[in-house]
């Protein structure tokens, strides 16, 4: 079973998030729930997650500050990456972060 943590500060793209991998992972749970970078990394000093699917742009610390952070102090976390934004500079440090994939 992986649990997954959803990072974006829109509550319905959480939500809708949420449904898609539920419905199409049996697998797969999402395990929290939150809106921005800061909030993830207190959610994770309490919880456990395998996987991270975060925004970009965010309030307080956005998504790359995120994947850092997460490279640092929870390496075996796998992080994917969901953005509206279409500028190639978010997807190269996406992957400079070892982010497994870009949306």
């Amino acid at each position: 079973m992986n649990r997954v943590l959803l990072v974006d500060d829109a509550q319905l793209i959480r939500n809708s998030l949420k449904k898609s991998i539920e419905h199409f992972s049996p697998t797969t749970i999402v395990s929290g729930m939150v809106a921005n970078g800061l909030q993830a990394l207190e959610w994770l000093d309490m919880h456990y997650a395998d996987i991270c699917i975060t925004d970009i742009r965010m309030p307080k610390m956005d998504g790359l500050e995120l994947l850092a952070r997460i490279n640092e102090q929870f390496p075996w976390m796998l992080t994917i990456v969901v953005s509206s934004y279409d500028e190639f500079q978010y997807a190269r440090k996406s992957i400079q972060l070892h982010a497994v994939d870009y949306i």
